[in-house]
């Protein structure tokens, strides 16, 4: 492994480099202000919304984009996740489990929201949609609403941040086999494969946006 790399790692995480069992849960107290900032946008951007404030405000352009605490919860989920790939990957050990992967983000996921989704539902129903048909139990119950224009804000309507965070969940492991095998030719520059890979993933979304924006501006 890279010095540099393996220099990087000792400083973040002395233990890490040659942990023989399953890797202890990290704390990486530096997004614990992030998070904090990020909540209290998107607690105003709310209240905005809902007295007014967020169109004819004062403060109303501010409170408008305060939905950009969302994106700063899926950049840190984002690095989080990734984080173990690409650390194995650097140190050349095996990538974590896949089925072990997507169990234990289910697990923190869909208990909760049923949970939730039930109570919700039993106690002040549904703003939009219900439990019709069998296609809303698997649709609500599956988080699969914000791939259906018809029902995108249906049932809670809150969920579409965890339906795309499932999203994210599954996309991630196929994009770390893919940045593997393409590393694979060329060993000795992981770090700088992984950067690529990095910049294509913006270029493909912000690529994507500008065609949205052109389809329906």
């Amino acid at each position: 492994m890279d010095d540099a790399v393996r220099s990087a790692l000792a400083r973040d995480h002395p233990a890490d480099l040659n942990q023989p069992g399953p890797e202890r849960h990290r704390h990486f107290s530096g997004f614990d202000g992030l998070r904090a900032l990020a909540a209290g946008a998107v607690v105003l951007h709310h209240a905005g919304f809902q007295t007014g404030y967020g169109i004819n405000g004062r403060f109303g352009e501010l409170l408008a984009h305060g939905d950009a605490g969302v994106s700063i919860f899926f950049l840190i989920s984002g690095f989080l996740i990734y984080r173990p790939f690409v650390e194995r990957h650097l140190s050349g050990r095996v990538s974590p489990a896949v089925g072990a992967f997507w169990w234990r983000r289910g697990l923190r996921i869909f208990p909760g929201y049923w949970v939730a989704l039930i109570g919700i539902y039993l106690v002040f129903g549904f703003g939009r949609g219900g439990f019709n048909t069998a296609g809303d139990f698997v649709t609500y119950f599956g988080l699969t609403q914000i791939y259906d224009t018809t029902r995108y804000f249906y049932g809670v309507n809150q969920a579409w941040s965890l339906a795309t965070e499932i999203s994210f969940y599954l996309f991630l492991p196929l994009y770390a086999f893919v940045i593997r095998t393409i590393a694979r030719r060329q060993p000795k520059r992981k770090m700088r494969v992984e950067a690529y890979g990095l910049m294509a993933l913006v270029a493909v979304c912000v690529g994507w946006r500008l065609a949205w924006w052109a389809y329906d501006p």
